[in-house]
């Protein structure tokens, strides 16, 4: 096991040396970072409506009402 200080220095080292791939000094890290960025608002609402369709679907199935889980289950939405 090794110790406090010898853990600190290995962290040290590691984060020294993959400093542009953590901070994004990497033009092609920062550029992938940059898409990521732009597609994550797009995925805000499907994400929401997903939550909301298994959240209502687990109240379904805790009350014992089968057919408003399997209808919700086989619902589909089409995203832009």
């Amino acid at each position: 096991m090794l110790s406090l200080n010898s853990s600190v220095m290995l962290a040290g080292k590691l984060l020294t040396r993959g400093s542009d791939v953590l901070f994004g000094t990497n033009p092609e890290t920062q550029k992938q970072i940059d898409d990521l960025k732009a597609t994550m608002p797009k995925l805000a609402i499907p994400r929401r409506e997903v939550g909301d369709r298994f959240r209502d679907m687990d109240s379904a199935v805790k009350c014992d009402n089968r057919a408003l889980a399997a209808y919700l289950l086989v619902q589909r939405r089409r995203f832009p």
